[in-house]
């Protein structure tokens, strides 16, 4: 039987969990640059997981 993984769950609840927190707390500043915003959450979606992991 294999061991179950719950790494890759928690990383993407973790994130759920955060990326509206920092969205709140930093509205303003990413009003000033939305695509910058935009291009950023691409890559740490893209990179979340390896990153939450290591």
């Amino acid at each position: 039987m294999t061991e179950y993984d719950w790494k890759p769950e928690q990383a993407w609840k973790s994130l759920n969990r955060i990326l509206p927190e920092v969205e709140k707390d930093f509205a303003i500043e990413l009003q000033k640059t939305p695509h910058e915003w935009d291009k950023f959450k691409i890559k740490l979606n893209r990179e979340w997981e390896r990153l939450f992991i290591c």
